[in-house]
């Protein structure tokens, strides 16, 4: 192999390797987006998971309505990352059993971007 056939074989690799790296940034960042959703996810769980046993332990009206966070707040285990969530709870029903409605939602802090959200319906039995 004369040294004309190294050269040429030089310069195709670099062409080649120059042609995917646009593809290994973007990977990159899409597996920065998926991990930021999946802990996104957790949260939203996390917080369900807690509406859910607090109506467990108390199934009252003003108990559910203090779960109520309206004001994003930072999660403290992952605040690296800049998640915040806000937890909705629906107004008290009139008849009791019933259900109650609660929101959770994650945003990025940075972008203010929607990340994750879920609704869950809890039975409360009495008012207070």
């Amino acid at each position: 192999m004369g040294l004309v056939e190294i050269i040429v074989a030089v310069l195709l690799l670099a062409v080649v390797a120059l042609c995917m790296f646009p593809l290994f940034a973007n990977t990159m960042q899409l597996s920065r987006t998926n991990i930021l959703v999946a802990r996104a996810a957790q949260i939203v769980n996390t917080q369900t998971d807690l509406a859910r046993q607090q109506a467990k332990l108390t199934a009252t009206c003003v108990a559910m309505s203090s779960l109520s966070v309206a004001t994003p707040t930072a999660v403290p285990a992952m605040n690296a990352e800049g998640l915040t969530y806000t937890r909705t709870v629906s107004t008290c029903p009139a008849v009791y059993p019933a259900t109650m409605q609660v929101g959770v939602r994650v945003f990025s802090a940075k972008t203010g971007e929607e990340l994750a959200s879920a609704r869950a319906l809890v039975v409360v039995t009495a008012a207070s």
